[in-house]
């Protein structure tokens, strides 16, 4: 709103522009610029105690609409029961994504065994004290910081693998999202309306589709750079 208002000239978003954002604006003679910056993931995490760490993209949406809501539906030889839903907050990104790019217009259930806490990192902390929990979360909130690599996750959670079916079923690490093999992501845009093509808003929004250093910034903060030139190398992970 502050963007179309032109209250501010430059916003970090999870999505471009819509048609007639994009209208009003050229109408008022400005012109938009998007730039994709980076890339990560919604990622589900279960409690460390819950031996069920696969989960197909068709089920999650069922769990979305309410259609699922017990763990034994997904898997008959589960000792849970209810599947507590945990996202942040009713209007984050994260629920965005799963209304829009998920669900697809469809009505996301937000009551019941599905609940708001707040934050991302309260999210996380549900997830540790409850057996039965499916934490819904950006994937960049999940790296361990002691690993410089970024090709670890929170130890205190379990990050489920997700696939379209099983045998291609992978977690959220930076390279299944730089080769698009994990199906829940999502780009970082940087939405720049500033009439001065030498303007601070404007220089800023170069600075960080720049590969030195403005793209280095958004790997170290568990992002998967948009313009990132990698190599693949072995690791190992314990």
């Amino acid at each position: 709103e502050k963007l179309l208002n032109q209250e501010v000239f430059l916003a970090f978003t999870t999505r471009r522009l819509t048609p007639n954002e994009e209208n009003i604006i050229r109408n008022k003679n400005y012109n938009p610029r998007t730039f994709p910056l980076a890339y990560d993931a919604v990622a589900l995490i279960v409690n460390n105690e819950n031996p069920d760490t696969l989960i197909l993209a068709d089920e999650f949406k069922k769990i979305l609409l309410g259609e699922v809501t017990t763990w034994k539906e997904i898997y008959p030889q589960s000792k849970l029961d209810t599947i507590r839903v945990a996202f942040d907050n009713p209007a984050s990104a994260t629920v965005h994504f799963c209304q829009d790019s998920i669900l697809r217009g469809q009505a996301m259930k937000t009551d019941g065994n599905i609940r708001a806490v707040l934050t991302s990192k309260q999210v996380i902390e549900y997830v540790e004290k409850h057996k039965d929990a499916l934490g819904i979360i950006g994937s960049n909130w999940l790296d361990d910081t002691r690993d410089e690599t970024n090709t670890m996750f929170n130890r205190n959670v379990t990050v489920m693998s997700v696939g379209r079916t099983p045998l291609n079923a992978v977690q959220p690490y930076q390279y299944y999202i730089a080769t698009g093999e994990y199906p829940f992501i999502r780009t970082l845009y940087a939405l720049c309306t500033d009439p001065m093509t030498s303007g601070t808003p404007r220089a800023f929004a170069n600075f960080c589709w720049l590969p030195e250093p403005g793209q280095r910034i958004f790997f170290r903060a568990g992002f998967f750079p948009a313009r990132a030139e990698y190599r693949l190398r072995d690791v190992i992970i314990r």
